[in-house]
């Protein structure tokens, strides 16, 4: 399906209290989602996504016994895969007003990513045209394990909020803006395997 536009504000993506901890999600397979969870985190790791190019494997998919679909954002010519345990939710105003674009939930809350779409701007207030300064930015800022590199082609940055149990990636867009995508909790190991695998579909 589509997602478009109709209610978004610029801003960073500050969604990590909306997260529960209490249940882990349920997957099938879960001994080959281990195994192949080992993998993804390898593939995935700051220092590889530095060096090599990370494209989607639909096999890995269907080893794992997940179903889904990809989903359009037609307004930054991106797509993603978003496996069925994971739904749209309803943002509230605040979210909106944070520069949430779009937020996906298990069903019982405990795990979400976020999509967020804001200027790249440094502390000065001058917009950021590369990843280098964009790196330093989330640096400072306290990001962890902050490291360029490419999914699918596509040029981007990982990171870290080790604190928070957040893993995001960010794009910088041809508007001058950035769209982030964030991840939590990253401490649920069964939450990981399904959040590698949307990481891995962005193209």
């Amino acid at each position: 399906y589509i997602i478009d536009k109709t209610a978004l504000c610029r801003g960073i993506l500050t969604n990590r209290e909306s997260v529960g901890q209490k249940r882990k999600v349920g997957y099938p397979m879960k001994k080959l989602v281990s195994i192949i969870l080992c993998v993804l985190m390898l593939a995935m790791s700051s220092s590889v996504l530095a060096e090599n190019a990370l494209t989607f494997d639909p096999a890995v998919v269907e080893q794992m016994g997940l179903t889904g679909e990809f989903v359009s954002l037609e307004d930054f010519g991106l797509q993603f895969y978003l496996p069925s345990v994971m739904s749209a939710a309803e943002l509230t105003q605040e979210q909106a007003d944070q520069g949430t674009y779009a937020l996906f939930m298990t069903a019982d809350g405990s795990s979400m990513m976020s999509i967020g779409y804001g200027p790249a701007a440094d502390a000065q207030g001058n917009a950021i045209a590369d990843l280098n300064p964009l790196s330093e930015l989330y640096t400072s800022s306290g990001a962890q394990n902050v490291e360029a590199g490419e999914l699918n082609g596509l040029p981007c940055l990982g990171y870290d909020l080790t604190e928070a149990g957040v893993r995001g990636v960010a794009f910088l867009m041809d508007d001058g803006a950035q769209l982030t995508f964030n991840f939590a909790p990253m401490t649920d190991e069964n939450y990981q395997a399904v959040a590698m695998v949307i990481l891995s579909s962005i193209m």
